[in-house]
Parts: structure tokens; C-alpha cells; sequence
């Protein structure tokens, strides 16, 4: 990961658009396989780091029409109401990692 990291990095800075879209390209692919196999999609949205992927992975699960269960400690009304549509449309919103885990649990 560190050394695809790097690749991307050099490629942003010579801003080198068809080896940026390339990698790019790779990386949506191998994760929206785990998408498509999944059941649910459980992330975390950080407050101060950039969730683009995270954004298009809800999307993505959400026209599957699987449930979005993400963890998030900010207050919940700095969200962006589109994106609270996506999680709790069929899915829940959680303060903490313990509460998400609780609910879990108890799903049948």
C-alpha cells in the first residue's frame, strides 16, 4: 500500500492525469469488488480527512440497496444531509464503535 501510495503521489505531483486515472481506476475496482460481495457496508466518516471513497462505496452499496451502518463521533448535524440519506435510508449512524458493534450483534 505504501509504495501504491508513492506511485500516486509522483503521479499527482507531475500531475500526470492518464497515470493518475490509471491508478485510480485499479484502486475503485479492487474495492468495489468488496462492495459487490458484501451484505452491509460499515465504515467511519472522519471529520477532518477527505471521504471521497468512502462516498462512492456508500453510493454504490446503496443502489444495491444494502444497508450502510457508519461510525462517526462528529455531531451528527455537521453531516451532509445527502449523505445522511444515504446511511439512514437502510442503514443506521453511530456515535461510537462500541454502539455499532452492540447493534451487531443483536441483527439477525
Amino acid at each position: 500500500i505504501a509504495e501504491g501510495r508513492l506511485v500516486l503521489t509522483s503521479a499527482i505531483e507531475r500531475l500526470d492525469r492518464q497515470r493518475i486515472v490509471e491508478i485510480m481506476d485499479d484502486i475503485w475496482m479492487h474495492d468495489m469488488k468488496y462492495v459487490d460481495r458484501a451484505t452491509m457496508l460499515v465504515g467511519r466518516i472522519f471529520k477532518k480527512i477527505n471521504t471521497v471513497g468512502t462516498i462512492r462505496e456508500m453510493q454504490r452499496a446503496f443502489e444495491q440497496g444494502k444497508p450502510i451502518y457508519m461510525v462517526c463521533d462528529s455531531d451528527f448535524r455537521e453531516i451532509n444531509p445527502h449523505l445522511l440519506h444515504l446511511i439512514w435510508k437502510k442503514g443506521n449512524l453511530f456515535k461510537n464503535l462500541g454502539d455499532l458493534c452492540d447493534f451487531l450483534q443483536k441483527r439477525p
